[in-house]
């Protein structure tokens, strides 16, 4: 744990190596340098989770336009999973969204993403705090925090009673029976995008 935490302390890792090889040109014996990277994680990371979050919002969007929060949440309850699910297929990552508060209990938190939420915590409200790369095992993970970034978000993640109309926590209730997802306030931090790649 506390090497860890100690990880934790630098909150962005860009890890490369090089190897260089040496070929004979011509009889002036020029060599070239050929120069062998390993994954940039931290890009790969966030041009997925903006992907992800992207085609996410845009569906959601869509579901609101046609019918209200309701229909948002039949989207989300239906289709989420199966968005990220193509996603980490399509990357060869595993990618998933994890939380405190869940609303889908495949969402739940793991032992290991504990100290990274509870960095993500200390930041203010309104402020992003920086993507995350760590190393478990060898096995490389990268975070970003999730915000409630948009008024919209809190017509389902909202305060019961002034943001979410009873209507749809009748909704929630009937799709979500174990839901946690609610009474946030607009900043607050939602989750995180957990993305772990393949060693």
């Amino acid at each position: 744990m506390k090497k860890l935490i100690a990880i934790l302390s630098i909150s962005l890792f860009v890890f490369s190596c090089g190897e260089t090889e040496t070929k004979e040109k011509d009889s002036k014996n020029n060599s070239k340098e050929v120069k062998e990277t390993a994954p940039d994680y931290i890009q790969i990371g966030m041009d997925v989770t903006n992907t992800a979050q992207s085609t996410l919002l845009k569906h959601v969007g869509q579901a609101m336009k046609m019918g209200g929060p309701n229909a948002a949440i039949q989207y989300c309850n239906i289709n989420a999973l199966s968005i990220t699910d193509s996603l980490s297929e399509a990357n060869h990552v595993k990618i998933s969204r994890v939380t405190e508060k869940n609303r889908n209990e495949k969402n739940v938190l793991a032992q290991e993403d504990l100290s990274i939420w509870e960095y993500y915590k200390t930041g203010a409200i309104n402020v992003q705090m920086p993507d995350t790369l760590v190393d478990f095992n060898g096995k490389k993970v990268f975070y970003r925090p999730i915000y409630i970034a948009n008024p919209t978000c809190l017509n389902c993640h909202g305060q019961q009673g002034t943001d979410i109309m009873d209507v749809t926590v009748a909704k929630l209730d009937e799709l979500y029976p174990n839901d946690k997802a609610r009474d946030y306030n607009m900043g607050e931090l939602r989750g995180m995008w957990k993305l772990e790649f393949e060693k």
